[in-house]
């Protein structure tokens, strides 16, 4: 298999959206941990 043939395999493509799938949805949860709280524990008061 040739290098051009290697870049479009499927396998090729699928673990690079799957990476990057992940990369992106790592990314959004950070933001909305640190900016909104949204994966937060809810306030309790004593």
């Amino acid at each position: 298999m040739g290098r051009g043939a290697a870049h479009s395999h499927i396998i090729t493509e699928l673990l690079t959206y799957v990476g990057v799938g992940a990369l992106i949805a790592g990314l959004l949860m950070l933001i909305l941990n640190l900016f909104a709280n949204v994966f937060g524990e809810a306030e309790t008061s004593n």
